[in-house]
């Protein structure tokens, strides 16, 4: 057991042991997706519009308890999730 113990490399970095398992992977996945461009969406302002009728309309139920600032609140919320996959639909249509 002891020698077990001495034969074991402390200094050997993790990479060589990674290095075999990384060779292994691309032979069994192939290399799919180098050739791809990754798509990422635009910057939109709508998710912050959510949130912040999402605020105005948890600060007007919970502090103020003032029926049309939550009405304010539940508008600019619904107006921001409808843009908001209005512009994400245009997208995807235009990529397809």
């Amino acid at each position: 057991m002891a020698e077990d113990e001495e034969n074991t490399s402390v200094d050997e970095p993790a990479e060589a042991h990674d290095h075999d398992h990384d060779d292994h992977d691309h032979a069994e996945h192939g290399d799919h997706g180098h050739d791809e461009e990754i798509h990422m969406p635009p910057n939109s302002w709508w998710p912050m519009v959510t949130a912040i009728g999402i605020a105005i309309g948890l600060v007007g139920i919970l502090f103020l308890d003032l029926p049309f600032i939550i009405a304010i609140g539940v508008i600019v919320m619904v107006g921001g999730i409808v843009m908001w996959v209005v512009d994400a639909r245009k997208e995807y249509q235009e990529l397809h």
